[in-house]
């Protein structure tokens, strides 16, 4: 869930504050407003409330940055969406790859996002462009089992990131 506030932003950086399920990163969106958003874990977090009432129900859980905002009013709605973690069974199917964010997500926490897409891209071209090359003047897609060694270097490529995000989330 994430609103703006205007409010001068205290710093040029993205700040994350952890709490017991909880977490809250600021952004500095101008000159005058930041971007508070709260991910929670909803096995720990259970709040009795939704819709605008819920972003106050999580600055609560934060009261440096309840104190920061100074009572400035929201300047927007609140949005929310969720829950983040999406799982595959496989980067590839027949006629199908996933790359980024599409082949498997879990958090942001890390920022690493971008670095396992490109490192995805990277593998792709040296393990499927060739096969796209070969396969140019054929009507046929791309098997799975064609499609293997993409598969396999995808998994090599995301588990320590999976491990890394586990362990910070837990």
């Amino acid at each position: 869930m994430r609103q703006h506030f205007p409010v001068k932003p205290w710093s040029q950086n993205v700040e994350i504050y952890w709490e017991n399920g909880i977490e809250a990163y600021v952004t500095p969106c101008g000159q005058e407003m930041i971007n508070v958003a709260f991910l929670w874990d909803r096995s720990r977090i259970k709040p009795s409330v939704a819709g605008k009432s819920l972003v106050a129900t999580f600055l609560r859980y934060f009261p440096e940055l309840t104190d920061r905002l100074d009572g400035a009013p929201p300047y927007d709605a609140p949005m929310a969406v969720g829950p983040l973690e999406r799982r595959i069974h496989e980067p590839a199917a027949n006629g199908l790859l996933l790359v980024g964010d599409a082949a498997g997500y879990l958090d942001a926490i890390t920022g690493e996002g971008i670095s396992l897409a490109f490192a995805q891209a990277a593998v792709l071209e040296r393990t499927v462009v060739p096969l796209l090359r070969a396969e140019l003047f054929s009507n046929s897609s791309l098997t799975k089992s064609e499609l293997a060694h993409y598969a396999s270097a995808y998994r090599r490529i995301v588990f320590p990131h999976l491990i890394i995000t586990r362990f910070l989330l837990a």
